[in-house]
């Protein structure tokens, strides 16, 4: 790495460490356990899950999707900013081949302006591209809940704009799903979620696991 390219790195992890609404190290032991596990499983050049809770309770994910090398690094109710200040030990310690990221669900429910949270979501693919210029990067965009209805037109709104930007970046897809978690009528199917209203059941996974399916597969 260059010395330009170092100070840059720096700058910007201290410029998220000065700047987030939450304190990261509420996490430091999770993180701990998640990368004790990692470093058990030694899998080489694995396909990485990082992001926030829906796929951190997405226990079956790599016998789901039938792909051994999955390794899920998803932590408690995290945000990008969060995934940015771990990104060395979720992300870059694991050397991956794949990186699927479930980020902004959290953001948007604490109220996080669009902006914010895209802003974010690049700082992530900036420092992926930095390590990993070549690895195909999925965004798993925000997905429904009862628990948020109330915000269903701002997570529309920024799922929009993901999936634009997705679009004008080499190797980096959108993964929608959004609309397969509504029924026939349009609406959200509450039969996915468990007693919490925000978080799947088996029926929410499954409906993942048929999405996700073919990106794997394709890997």
């Amino acid at each position: 790495m260059t010395t330009r390219r170092f100070i840059f790195s720096a700058l910007l992890t201290a410029f998220y460490f000065l700047s987030f609404a939450q304190d990261p190290s509420r996490f430091k032991e999770e993180v701990i356990r998640l990368q004790a596990k990692n470093k058990q499983a030694a899998i080489k050049k694995p396909v990485v899950f990082a992001g926030s809770s829906s796929f951190r309770m997405w226990k079956d994910v790599a016998t789901d999707l039938e792909n051994d090398k999955i390794i899920n690094n998803g932590f408690g109710g995290s945000h990008f900013s969060d995934l940015i200040f771990y990104y060395k030990e979720l992300i870059a310690a694991t050397n991956p081949s794949a990186i699927f990221l479930y980020e902004g669900d959290n953001d948007l429910a604490a109220g996080k302006p669009i902006d914010q949270v895209m802003a974010d979501a690049k700082t992530l693919l900036s420092l992926i591209r930095r390590d990993f210029p070549d690895v195909p990067v999925y965004y798993v965009c925000p997905k429904p809940s009862i628990a948020r209805w109330h915000l269903a037109e701002t997570y529309k709104a920024f799922n929009t704009t993901l999936e634009a930007w997705t679009e004008t970046e080499a190797n980096v897809v959108y993964v929608d799903v959004w609309t397969p978690m509504m029924n026939k009528h349009g609406l959200l199917d509450e039969s996915l979620f468990i007693e919490d209203d925000l978080h799947m059941n088996e029926q929410g996974y499954a409906i993942w696991t048929n999405v996700l399916t073919p990106y794997i597969e394709a890997l």
